[in-house]
């Protein structure tokens, strides 16, 4: 099953963003660890096919696991990321730009964040003239928070969603209880 866009011969380099002020809820519900969960699910499913993953994690301290492949590899990298925790405090845009230069002509940047700043995209909206391709799984915050909907969070979160469409940055939304494979597809289902 084909649970994301990336290109057949691109090596992946994941930004995990763990700012604590981008994650809610508390628990294994916590949408901490549904990021987690998507990183582990994109990096074991692009390392199966035979390409390299990079990890960038914004925790409390800056982890990061340079490009490499193999079956160690997906030892390494389920075991950083079953370490960490979201208790970082930079923002996206600053992690992006640091991870910027690293990315080669040919591959795939996978930021996986619940951050509704729009200044991130703008960092990533150069990277199609580079040859690197970009990908957001973007984690709606305010569904691990909120029963009823607020007016200003659906409205930040939109606001990023079109920033990411006018870039033509291809994403995929996850909302608390979402199935993760069905939203790492792309398939939407409609919300009552």
């Amino acid at each position: 099953m084909k649970e994301f866009d990336l290109e057949a011969a691109a090596d992946l380099w994941m930004v995990l963003d763990l700012d604590r002020s981008v994650h809610a809820g508390v628990g294994p519900q916590a949408s901490v660890e549904a990021a987690v969960t998507a990183a582990a699910s994109i990096a074991v499913r692009t390392l199966a096919d035979n390409r390299s993953v990079a990890i960038t994690a914004s925790a409390r301290r800056l982890l990061i696991h340079q490009p490499d492949r193999g079956p160690r590899v997906e030892q390494k990298v389920l075991h950083l990321l079953a370490n960490v925790q979201a208790d970082g405090s930079k923002p996206l845009a600053e992690v992006v730009l640091s991870t910027l230069p690293q990315l080669r002509r040919g591959m795939t940047l996978c930021i996986i964040t619940g951050s509704v700043e729009r200044d991130w995209v703008r960092a990533i909206a150069s990277l199609r003239r580079r040859g690197v391709a970009a990908l957001v799984i973007l984690l709606d915050r305010a569904s691990w928070v909120e029963r009823e909907p607020d007016p200003h969070a659906r409205a930040e979160l939109t606001a990023v969603r079109h920033a990411l469409a006018e870039y033509d940055v291809p994403h995929r939304l996850v909302r608390a209880g979402d199935d993760l494979t069905e939203a790492l597809s792309g398939r939407e289902r409609a919300r009552v």
